[in-house]
This record gives structure tokens, C-alpha cells and sequence, in this order.
């Protein structure tokens, strides 16, 4: 508000009659709403934007102690504690009992595919499960698998576009990029804290929280790792 009053305050008042009338379109609503509001503001043309396309690129794998150590152990860890661990717990606080073995073997088959091509871990998305997981996507929960199917299609599609879309957000200010990131997480937020005070071991919960969002540090590690070493028990 204080760096882009007139456009973040737009934003919001959107957001809230969004919320309401076209609750599953809200944020593709505020991103287009972004875009147009930018444009006007800063004079800046969605038409300077070129579609292109991603080509794939076979790199030889090269064994690197190193690399391994500085690069793919960090993010090993990364992974397994800001990726599995939370999005396991979100799928099971929405009442989905899956073993952790299969996902974890998926993953890593799929990560040696996609590292011939340069590609990062493959790994359950949290967020995306917090997204999809949820009643907002179907009332039954047999049924909400197809909303990580659309999530998996889109992702494919971003993964084609991707120098479009970097281009498409290159025109919003960093302040709107975070309000936007903000309001589309606050659903999968307030649904996330739900769960947890109405779970069998609430307290475990609470902690995962308030460690992630007390944005410590120790050791050079981040919050959220921190976070996800509380949540171990939770889960497990």
C-alpha cells in the first residue's frame, strides 16, 4: 500500500468481491486486473510481450562431488522437508490416507528423467496440494484428483511458455507480484490452520506454523526446513 497505493488497493477491493462472486477464477481475475492496471500506470504494452517456446536440451550427465555435496544434498533436504513432509500432511489432514514409499519412488524415477534435460528434483508439490486437495475443488473427495491433473497440464504449458510468462510478470511491480502470491495463498492458509486445531495432535501442528513463519534461521538453514522437522512426528 505504501509503494503502489492506488493498484494494490484496486487489488484488494477486487479480491474481496471476487472472493465472493467468482471464488475459483479470483486470482486469474487479479492477474489479468494486474496486468491491465500496470500497463495504464506505467505505460507499459502487454503487446512488447513475444510468445515463444522452451526447447528441450540433452546435457550429459558429469559426476561431481562438489556439485554434489554444495548442490544436490541442500536440495535433497530442501526437498524432503519443504516439499514431502508438508504436503503430506496436507493431504492427510484432508482425510486422504496415502502411503509416503510410492510418491517418494515416483519422484525420484522422474527426477533421473528430467535430469538429462537439466531439470530440478521432481518432488509432491505442497502448495499445489493444498490447492487441489481442498472441498473448494469438488465436494467429493474421490473426484478432486482432477484438479491435479489441471494442475499438471498447466505446469506442462508454463514449462513450454516459460520466457513468456517471465515476461508477462517482468511488467508488474515486485510489490503486486507479492500481494498477488499473498491473497492466492490465503485460502490454502486458512484451511491449512483449520485442520490443525481440529486435529488429534494440534500442538505438533502449531509448531510447524509458528516455526515456518517465525522466518528463523539457524545453522544457515531457513525457517521452513525448521518447520518441517517439527512437523516429523505429525506426519509420521
Amino acid at each position: 500500500m505504501a509503494t503502489e497505493p492506488a493498484i494494490i488497493a484496486t487489488l484488494i477491493a477486487a479480491f474481496a468481491v471476487c472472493t465472493v462472486t467468482v471464488p475459483r477464477y479470483a486470482v486469474l481475475v487479479l492477474l489479468a486486473l494486474a496486468v491491465v492496471l500496470t500497463s495504464s500506470a506505467y505505460e507499459t504494452s502487454i503487446s512488447s510481450v513475444s510468445v515463444s517456446m522452451a526447447h528441450p536440451q540433452i546435457i550429459s550427465p558429469a559426476f561431481s562431488v562438489p556439485a554434489m555435496l554444495s548442490l544436490a544434498l541442500p536440495l535433497l533436504i530442501t526437498t524432503l522437508s519443504g516439499q514431502y513432509l508438508p504436503g503430506m500432511a496436507i493431504l492427510r489432514a484432508q482425510g486422504y490416507d496415502v502411503s509416503a514409499n510410492p510418491i517418494m519412488i515416483f519422484g525420484g524415477i522422474a527426477s533421473i528423467c528430467a535430469a538429462i534435460f537439466g531439470g530440478i528434483t521432481t518432488a509432491l508439490a505442497s502448495i499445489t496440494a493444498a490447492f487441489c486437495a481442498g472441498p473448494d475443488n469438488h465436494v467429493e473427495p474421490d473426484r478432486r484428483y482432477i484438479a491435479g491433473v489441471a494442475c499438471g497440464v498447466f505446469f506442462c504449458v508454463g514449462g513450454v511458455f516459460a520466457g513468456t510468462i517471465v515476461e508477462i510478470l517482468i511488467l508488474l511491480p515486485s510489490s503486486v507480484i507479492a500481494l498477488l502470491a499473498g491473497l492466492a495463498l490465503l485460502q490454502p492458509i486458512l484451511k491449512s490452520t483449520g485442520a490443525i486445531i481440529v486435529s488429534e495432535d494440534a500442538q505438533a501442528g502449531l509448531l510447524t506454523f509458528l516455526f515456518t513463519a517465525s522466518g528463523v534461521t539457524l545453522f544457515g538453514i531457513g525457517a521452513a526446513f525448521w518447520g518441517a522437522r517439527s512437523a516429523s512426528p505429525f506426519i509420521f
